[in-house]
């Protein structure tokens, strides 16, 4: 694996990451109908970042387990906001895992036009195909609040 192919995937380990912090947040925010499943859409991020470590593990490389800068950033400023507007929405924390959730899909889309092993290849396929999944089932979440 080339340094370019870890940084590849470390970035989608920090995406992950991200995504899971952010429904857990969400998740404070929740109506009882969506806690369960915002649970289990952080619990599987949290998973793909595990997989997604464990190979670069095997190749001798780190992952780096704590997210992003500009995740970090997102989730306060959403944090603020509802600060100064002194409540959360339901609604805003879907929004907020949605856009997140397609900024994660678009980082899988570019690393999978990299060359990859079939095994790599197949994992990160079978990971795009649930967070397309998830993001769509957030964009229902939000229209039904």
């Amino acid at each position: 694996m080339t340094t370019t192919d870890s940084r590849r995937l470390n970035d989608l380990v920090e995406r992950c990451t991200d995504d899971s912090r952010l429904f857990r947040i969400a998740r404070a925010d929740r109506a009882d109908v969506v806690d369960d499943e915002l649970l289990a859409f952080a619990r599987r991020r949290s998973c793909f970042a595990e997989a997604l470590a464990i190979v670069m593990r095997t190749t001798g490389a780190t992952a780096n387990a704590h997210g992003t800068l500009s995740g970090w950033l997102r989730r306060r400023r959403f944090d603020l906001r509802a600060a100064l507007l002194g409540t959360k929405h339901l609604g805003d924390s879907l929004l907020a895992c949605a856009e997140q959730g397609a900024r994660t899909r678009e980082r899988y889309r570019r690393a999978l036009r990299l060359e990859w092993s079939v095994d790599v290849r197949t994992l990160l396929e079978s990971q795009l195909t649930e967070i397309a999944e998830t993001h769509e089932r957030l964009l229902v979440l939000r229209g039904a609040t």
